[in-house]
């Protein structure tokens, strides 16, 4: 238990199940869902190209959290569907505010 509160701190106390969206690499502006933490590295999934069962490693600096999943029976289907439901909403509030 102690060695997960030191890999969150490690990662900017990002947790799994936290969505967070790249912020520097090939895969910038892309959401994913933080699976697991392992020695100051964040590892990602989308369930598309980086399934649950092997998530892309990240460093913690390159990423950005913008809320939070229930991670209970997460499956790759219901983790597309979260991404975009995430997306869709964020692009319907930024169109919204963005109208006079």
């Amino acid at each position: 238990m102690l060695k997960v509160k030191r890999d969150s701190e490690k990662a900017g106390g990002i947790a799994p199940g936290t969505l967070v969206i790249s912020l520097a690499g090939r895969d910038k502006g892309r959401c994913y869902v933080a699976a697991e933490l392992h020695d100051g590295r964040v590892y990602v999934a989308d369930g598309k190209k980086h399934k649950l069962i092997k998530p892309k490693p990240k460093n913690p600096k390159h990423i950005s959290p913008v809320g939070r999943i229930d991670s209970e029976s997460l499956t790759d289907k219901r983790l597309r569907r979260l991404i975009y439901e995430f997306k869709t909403q964020n692009e319907l509030s930024a169109q919204v505010n963005t109208v006079p």
